[in-house]
């Protein structure tokens, strides 16, 4: 979502740098946990929030995100080339989001309740992106 000046909006620039940040977390454990036993404990959480990032983007185009719908890869848990990937994708497709998307009226869908049914609530692209940065 870049403005007017080219520069992406604070929640967008948020969105990259936690990307950028975890990549370059992922990228040194590639390297130097040769038995990959800090990646064991860092990849479920690196999984579980780009699970988010993808649920965001896969539901995007119909303005309807569905958290409790995310795919969850095990491969990102385990193995970081596989995680640096993913990062790298969620980064390109963050980067092609439009300044128009920024207002844009969405609907989030999520399981508030363990015995209820998930809730739909209203939204919008840029609260949805600091949400995904503070996760």
């Amino acid at each position: 979502m870049q403005s007017q000046s080219g520069v992406p909006s604070a929640a967008l620039q948020g969105c990259l740098e936690v990307c950028s940040r975890c990549k370059a977390v992922v990228e040194t454990l590639a390297i130097s946990d040769r038995d990959g036993s800090v990646y064991r404990v860092v990849g479920p959480h690196v999984r579980h929030c780009l699970d988010h990032f993808l649920a965001f983007l896969t539901g995007l185009p119909e303005g309807r995100i569905d958290y409790d719908a995310r795919e969850r890869d095990p491969g990102v848990e385990t193995d970081p080339n596989k995680a640096l990937d993913v990062l790298d994708m969620v980064t390109v497709r963050l980067e092609g989001l439009s300044l128009s998307e920024s207002d844009q009226a969405i609907s989030v869908v999520q399981l508030a309740c363990p015995d209820a049914a998930p809730s739909m609530v209203p939204s919008s692209v840029d609260r949805e992106l600091i949400f995904l940065s503070s996760h």
